[in-house]
């Protein structure tokens, strides 16, 4: 299984995010690096891909939108295409356990280049806190804790 990170600070243009996209997932050399010819190729992949889209503040995201509603919709013929839930750096989240937190960058692991959330504590020290990115965007396990009507692990708060 392999997690793609598509950030909307690592690339200036559409087309960057793509390529990106594509070599990472070894799409054929026909790929257009276009919306309609991510979709194509997301339809026919064999392995399980997860994708997660990190908005950066003050960025414009227009284009990163564009893919993430592409990825969502392959993922809807295509069981190996899993979207994990956006982060937006700089917002405030709150926890299935009620704390609140503000996403405050990604950091990668030294050793094995996972990445990570770092968020800070919006209440006591307001000290900051690490976390696997894919831990903080997945849903709550509703069969360890069916009380909890909250989705996502974290959640934004708009």
């Amino acid at each position: 299984m392999k997690t793609l990170v598509v950030r909307n600070q690592n690339y200036s243009v559409l087309t960057e995010a793509l390529r990106y996209i594509g070599e990472e997932l070894a799409f054929p050399s026909y790929y257009g690096c276009n919306l309609d010819a991510l979709y194509d190729c997301l339809s026919e992949v064999r392995e399980e891909v997860k994708f997660a889209f990190v908005y950066d503040k003050d960025i414009d995201a227009d284009w990163l939108d564009g893919i993430a509603k592409v990825v969502g919709d392959a993922a809807a013929v295509n069981k190996n295409i899993i979207c994990l839930n956006a982060l937006k750096l700089g917002a405030t989240y709150k926890h299935f356990k009620g704390n609140m937190y503000v996403a405050e960058d990604i950091a990668k692991h030294s050793e094995d280049c996972t990445d990570y959330v770092v968020y800070r504590k919006q209440y006591g020290d307001g000290g900051l806190w690490i976390r696997p990115l894919e831990m903080f965007l997945e849903e709550v396990d509703h069969d360890k804790y069916p009380e909890v009507e909250q989705k996502y692990r974290f959640e934004i708060q708009e």
